[in-house]
């Protein structure tokens, strides 16, 4: 998927992204309009991060097409610097969850391990993740991922108060 060997990884990760997207027009659903924004600036990304954030993109856009019944996806990819993170978005129009339910409770009664397995790539990232319903419709999921260890602790403090706000249970 474009994103092995020595080239600048943020090149390679915009390039396998803007590919993915392109194909998924192509080859699956030509009615769901995709619109991709990829800012990364002179970031050198982790490899693993940069696979892990092609992966989790990968699947949202799998669930989009198999269960959302949307006509538009939103993806964006962008480097804030200022706050040392990467962040992740993808927004459907679509059905979104169904009751309103939360990210903790929909990942473990999904049948498949979509959710369940981007919650997991963003936590093997030491990163935060949100999934919730967009407005006026659909489902927005985004992902924050520490670029380095200053980052990384304000995520951790940030996850830690919307699991004590949302009673969502804390990984161990």
């Amino acid at each position: 998927y474009g994103l092995q060997g020595g080239e600048e990884r943020q090149i390679a990760l915009e390039q396998a992204l803007r590919d993915l997207v392109r194909q998924r027009q192509q080859r699956h659903d030509s009615t769901l309009d995709y619109h991709l924004s990829v800012t990364l600036s002179d970031v050198s990304l982790p490899q693993r991060l940069a696979v892990a954030v092609y992966r989790i993109t990968q699947e949202a856009l799998t669930n989009v097409m198999r269960h959302a019944g949307a006509t538009r996806v939103d993806i964006e990819v962008r480097i804030n610097q200022s706050e040392g993170t990467l962040s992740l978005s993808v927004i459907d129009n679509g059905r979104g969850l169904v009751g309103d339910a939360s990210l903790s409770a929909a990942a473990s009664a999904a049948p498949g391990i979509g959710l369940a397995g981007i919650r997991e790539r963003v936590l093997a990232n030491q990163g935060w993740i949100s999934i919730e319903a967009a407005q006026p419709h659909g489902l927005s999921l985004r992902a924050v991922f520490p670029l380095n260890a200053a980052a990384e602790d304000a995520i951790r403090v940030q996850a830690r108060d919307l699991a004590r706000s949302a009673a969502i249970p804390m990984p161990s």
